[in-house]
């Protein structure tokens, strides 16, 4: 500005220059407002920046800096009165189509709520959102603690609990182990004799008497304390079958263990033995002549053995529970023919159990399958094997026999066996000998072991067979014979048709003629 007041435009003095009023808005407003502000018309008015204390007028056609700076579209300026004394204010001009008609006209409610949050409100959400998150966080924390305490907590307690299960299981493992010391000690004294009584008792052992029945005895004298103990000790050690009790008086204590027990009663004036081989095809009647002979029981206790007692074997008790009607003898067929040795004062029932037990051994799990697999019971196999046994002199024709049998069994072309050998036992039964021939007369007797009269297997085994017998009932031979006749020399002949067979039949008459 120059020192003659005037600015350097040559423009009208600061004091002679009229206020500026802003004009009315006209409907024309609008073009105006778009209008750049280097293309105002020079009636628009500029808001003068003082300087210096003096006021100066900004030539028509210059821009303000700061409103060429300044992008299009931002907020308009306040509006100041001319004659107050504040700072001066800056025009800025609108750059909206509409900027003139919306800065004069009053927005409507709906315009001011879609309008952005002042600065204020926007500081006070940002800190309710800064005081939720941090409660937020605060919960989460809270929630953390509490279940650390909870794992804490429960972490206690789970110790507590196992150190109870630890304590539980460490007493009952000593209960038990104290129960099983007590009863052990108990027992192996009872068994023993560690510390019992020397006091002599007198104790009567009957004839025949089980171990059972020893241990009732001794157990009602005090002798032992657990007669449960004895009988199970004596079925372990098999002393049952082994030790031959002899019936009467004896002087016993409470020192002697089960082993010093038992053998008291047994027989000590005779250890005598005696060596006995039974044949094979033996009945139970030439066994039992053979044992007295030898000076070994009575013929009336080996019966009463035979049929009557409780032998502990699973084929004995298939016979107890079948049909014996028309049968001789309850165990005719299982007493096997071997080589045995006896003391001549062992008991009709030990000599029984030595011959049962043996054949228990023979008869193995191979022929209990086949006897399952022909459809025959063990007491059906063991018939056929007696028959065998019987009709064949020599073990190379047992299977051939032995075929004849099975095609008869299985045909209903020939429902009778029509053997001799059946008819022969039940009148060695009767009669107390052996036919060596049959007459007419024979083959009419009447008996349930007559295979000419009655139809299929005799009621029950002729003999006891022995292995061969055994095996050829079990695995015949694959023939198509239905007869067989043999001679007085025991060679055996075999045909397939009645007419072939009266031949051989022939021939047999002549063979024994001249013999």
């Amino acid at each position: 500005m120059n020192n003659n007041g005037y600015n350097r435009n040559g423009d009208i003095p600061e004091n002679l220059r009229q206020p500026i009023r802003r004009p009315a808005q006209t409907s024309n407003s609008g073009n105006a407002a778009r209008q750049s502000p280097m293309q105002r018309p020079q009636n628009a008015q500029e808001i003068a920046r003082p300087q210096n204390g003096a006021q100066a007028v900004r030539p028509q056609n210059t821009v303000h800096p700061q409103m060429a700076q300044r992008p299009a579209g931002t907020a308009q300026p306040r509006s100041t009165n001319a004659n107050s004394g504040a700072q001066p204010r800056r025009a800025v001009a609108n750059q909206g189509q509409n900027g003139a008609r919306a800065q004069q006209r009053p927005q409507s409610p709906q315009a001011v709520r879609r309008t952005a949050p002042k600065a204020s409100d926007t500081r006070s959400i940002d800190r309710e959102r800064i005081k939720m998150a941090q409660k937020s966080k605060a919960a989460k924390n809270r929630i953390r603690e509490e279940e650390e305490e909870n794992e804490d907590e429960g972490g206690g307690g789970s110790a507590v609990m196992s150190l109870i299960k630890a304590i539980l299981y460490i007493i009952i493992v000593v209960a038990v182990s104290g129960l099983l010391s007590y009863y052990i000690i108990v027992f192996a004294n009872d068994m023993y004799a560690f510390v019992k009584s020397a006091e002599e008792v007198e104790v009567t052992i009957p004839e025949y008497a089980t171990v059972e029945e020893i241990a009732d005895i001794l157990g009602d004298a005090g002798v032992v304390e657990y007669p449960d103990l004895l009988v199970l000790y004596a079925k372990l050690k098999k002393i049952d079958k082994t030790y031959e009790f002899v019936a009467g008086d004896y002087t016993v204590n409470g020192m002697m263990n089960y082993d010093e027990l038992f053998y008291a009663f047994v027989p000590h004036k005779s250890y005598e033995v005696v060596r006995i081989t039974i044949p094979e095809g033996y009945t139970i009647d030439e066994m039992i002549n053979l044992f007295t002979e030898n000076g070994i029981g009575t013929r009336e206790g080996f019966i009463d053995a035979i049929n009557n007692y409780d032998f502990d074997y699973d084929f004995v008790r298939a016979l107890d529970e079948a049909d014996l009607s028309g049968r001789t003898y309850r165990l005719e067929g299982y007493l096997y023919p071997d080589t045995y040795e006896f003391y001549k004062s062992s008991s009709e029932v030990t000599v029984i159990y030595k011959l049962l037990n043996r054949f228990n051994v023979i008869f193995s799990s191979d022929f209990y399958e086949r006897a399952e697999t022909l459809g025959y019971t063990v007491d059906e196999i063991m018939t056929l094997a007696s028959m065998i046994e019987k009709e064949a002199r020599y073990a190379q024709d047992y299977e051939t026999v032995s075929s004849v049998f099975h095609n008869r069994l299985n045909s209903s072309n020939f429902p009778h066996l029509e053997s001799d050998a059946t008819i022969m036992y039940a009148i060695q039964v009767r009669d107390g000998e052996r036919k060596s021939s049959l007459t007419g007369e024979d083959l009419a007797y009447d008996t349930p072991y007559n295979s000419y009269l009655y139809e299929g297997l005799p009621p029950g085994p002729i003999a006891n067979p022995g292995y061969e017998a055994i095996t050829c009932a079990l695995w015949p031979a694959s023939s198509k014979y239905y007869y067989f006749v043999s001679d007085n020399y025991g060679n055996t002949y075999f045909s397939r048709t009645n007419a072939e067979h009266e031949a051989a039949k022939a021939k047999v008459a002549k063979i024994n003629e001249g013999s």
